[in-house]
C-alpha cells in the first residue's frame, strides 16, 4: 500500500545538478504531489502556483540569479518547503522566498544565504515559518533587507528561526495575530520591528548585539513575554523601544546590558511587570508617559542611572505595589517588604545626562558620588514627577524572608540599650 501511494503521490526526481529542469518538474506535478529533490545544485527562479511539497535531501541547494527572487509561491494554498538550501544574491534586492497572497504555507528546515530579503510574506495568512537560517553578508545594514519580512499578514506563525547579519531580523507591518517564538536575532539594525501591527505575541525570544532588540511603533495588543533581549550597546540602542504603543503587557522578561533597557514614548494601557531590567546604562527612559501605564513588580538593578525622564509626572506603582530599586536606601520599620518612604529614581546627576549625554562618561567620579550623596539627603517635594510609592526591600517579588525591624523592636532595643549604659556606669562606680 505505501509503494502504491508513493506512486500516487510522489514525485522521485531523477534529475542531476545539470539538467536544471526542477522549473518543469514543478510544473508538470499535480495539486498536492509531493517532490523529492536530490542533493545537488539547481538554478531558480522557481514559481509554484498550485499545493505542493517540495522536499530537499541533504545537501539540495537552489541558486538564485539576478532576475527574479529565488522562490516564489504565487495565490496558491497548501504548499511546503523543507530541508533545502537558497544561496540569494543580496545586491538583486530579491528575497530568497516571496509569498504572496497565499494561504496555508509552511517553510521548515530551510537555510538563506546572500539573500536580500530571506522569506519576504506579502498579502498572506495562516501559515507557518519554522526552524530556518537566515544569514545575510557582511556590511552596513542600511543596504540590507530583512531576515523575515511580514506585510499585510493574518494568523502567521513564526517559530525558531535564527537570523543573524540582517537589517531587522523580523520586520512586521499591518499584521493581525502574528506568533513569534522561540526566535534567535543578533548583528542586526533591530531584531524585531513592529509597525501598525495589532494582536500579537512574542514569547522566548533571544535578541542580542543589535543596535536595537525589540522596536514597538504604533501598534496595539502585543504580549511581549519572557524573552531575553542583551547587549544592545549602540549610543543610540535600546532592549526594547516602546512607541505609541496601546493595550500590551510587557512580562517577565530579562533585559540586560544594554544603552537603555526600556524606553516608553507616548504610549498608553501598558501592564508592565516582572522584567528584570539589569545592568543597563539607563534602565528606564520615559517620555510623554501616561498615567494608564502601570509599572510594577519590576527589579531595577545594577543600571547607572535608574530613569531617566522628560517633565511628565509619573507613579512608578499602583495600590501598594512597586519595584525593587537596588539604591534604595529606606527603611521598612513596619516589616512589609515595602519601603515606608518613596522611592525618587531623578537625580541631579540624571538631570545633567539627560541635558548633557556626555555626562554619562562621568559615572562614579568622585564629584558625582558626592552630589549623589547630597541628594539622598535632601528632602524632596511631594510634586516631584517620577516616584515609587512602594518600593520593594527585596528582588524576590516582595517574598522578603529577611530580619526586618518593627518599631516595636526598635523601641525595646533602645530601652534595653539604655539599660546596658546605666547598669554599665553602676558597675564603673
Amino acid at each position: 500500500l505505501t509503494l502504491i501511494g508513493s506512486m500516487f503521490f510522489s514525485i522521485q526526481l531523477p534529475v542531476t545538478a545539470t539538467e536544471n529542469s526542477l522549473q518543469t518538474i514543478i510544473d508538470e506535478s499535480k495539486a498536492g504531489d509531493v517532490i523529492n529533490v536530490s542533493a545537488g545544485s539547481y538554478e531558480g527562479p522557481l514559481v509554484i502556483e498550485h499545493p505542493l511539497h517540495l522536499i530537499g535531501e541533504e545537501g539540495t541547494v537552489i541558486q538564485g540569479t539576478s532576475k527574479d527572487h529565488v522562490i516564489t509561491i504565487l495565490s496558491t494554498s497548501d504548499v511546503t518547503i523543507e530541508n533545502i538550501t537558497i544561496e540569494g544574491i543580496e545586491k538583486a534586492r530579491k528575497s530568497g522566498i516571496l509569498v504572496k497572497d497565499s494561504q496555508n504555507i509552511h517553510i521548515d528546515h530551510v537555510r538563506i544565504r546572500n539573500s536580500y530579503h530571506g522569506i519576504y510574506s506579502l498579502s498572506s495568512s495562516d501559515s507557518s515559518f519554522t526552524y530556518n537560517t537566515i544569514e545575510g553578508s557582511t556590511g552596513h545594514f542600511s543596504k540590507k533587507g530583512n531576515g523575515i519580512y511580514l506585510y499585510q499578514t493574518k494568523s502567521m506563525t513564526v517559530d525558531s528561526n535564527m537570523i543573524t547579519n540582517v537589517q531587522d531580523g523580523f520586520y512586521i507591518e499591518e499584521d493581525d495575530g502574528v506568533v513569534l517564538t522561540g526566535n534567535g536575532v543578533d548583528a542586526s539594525r533591530y531584531g524585531m520591528h513592529f509597525m501598525y501591527s495589532n494582536v500579537g505575541e512574542v514569547r522566548d525570544n533571544t535578541l542580542t548585539e543589535n543596535i536595537t532588540g525589540m522596536m514597538v511603533m504604533m501598534t496595539d495588543g502585543m504580549d511581549i513575554i519572557n524573552n531575553k533581549i542583551e547587549d544592545h550597546l549602540h549610543y543610540k540602542g535600546s532592549g526594547i523601544v516602546l512607541y505609541s504603543v496601546k493595550d500590551s503587557s510587557i512580562e517577565d522578561n530579562l533585559i540586560r546590558n544594554n544603552s537603555t533597557g526600556i524606553s516608553l514614548q507616548d504610549s498608553e494601557s501598558l501592564n508592565i511587570t516582572g522584567n528584570d531590567v539589569l545592568n543597563n546604562q539607563i534602565g528606564l527612559t520615559l517620555q510623554q508617559n501616561k498615567e494608564s501605564n502601570l509599572f510594577t513588580q519590576n527589579t531595577m538593578s545594577g543600571n547607572i542611572m535608574q530613569v531617566k525622564s522628560d517633565k511628565s509626572k509619573s507613579i512608578l506603582s499602583d495600590q501598594g505595589i512597586g519595584n525593587y530599586w537596588d539604591d534604595y536606601n529606606g527603611l521598612d520599620m513596619d516589616g512589609d517588604g515595602i519601603g515606608d518612604t518613596p522611592y525618587i529614581p531623578t537625580s541631579t546627576y540624571a538631570y545633567l545626562v539627560g541635558s548633557q549625554p556626555v555626562f554619562q562618561y562621568f559615572f562614579e567620579a568622585p564629584a558625582i558620588v558626592l552630589m549623589n550623596q547630597f541628594d539622598h539627603q535632601l528632602v524632596v517635594a511631594d510634586n516631584e514627577k517620577v516616584k515609587d510609592m512602594a518600593p520593594a526591600m527585596s528582588a524576590e517579588k516582595y517574598e522578603w524572608n529577611g530580619f526586618t525591624p518593627s518599631y516595636p523592636t526598635i523601641i525595646s532595643g533602645i530601652i534595653l540599650l539604655g539599660l546596658g549604659f546605666i547598669i554599665r556606669r553602676k558597675a564603673v562606680v
